[in-house]
């Protein structure tokens, strides 16, 4: 399952989104973007779970956590792939 992390602050690294995504399960790929339409320096993280239980709880309790001083907002990423 491809979620989405969004308003992250670009120190984030991607040793600190895989250890607040370890608890739910093996990680299958982190991709780290840019987000250039916004007014901060923030960026957008994908990440494939493979679990897909697990990750609906991921995006349950990560959704509006506060990391880095930011509230990230969590969600599935729908696609052709994935369904």
């Amino acid at each position: 399952m491809k979620i989405r992390i969004s308003n992250l602050v670009d120190k984030v690294l991607k040793e600190d989104i895989l250890k607040i995504l370890q608890k739910y399960g093996p990680i299958l790929e982190v991709r780290i973007i840019e987000d250039r339409y916004t007014p901060k320096n923030l960026i957008i993280v994908l990440a494939t779970i493979q679990n897909k239980e697990k990750g609906l709880n991921a995006i349950k309790e990560l959704n509006g956590m506060i990391f880095f001083d930011e509230i990230i907002e969590v969600k599935q990423v729908i696609n052709s792939d994935n369904g």
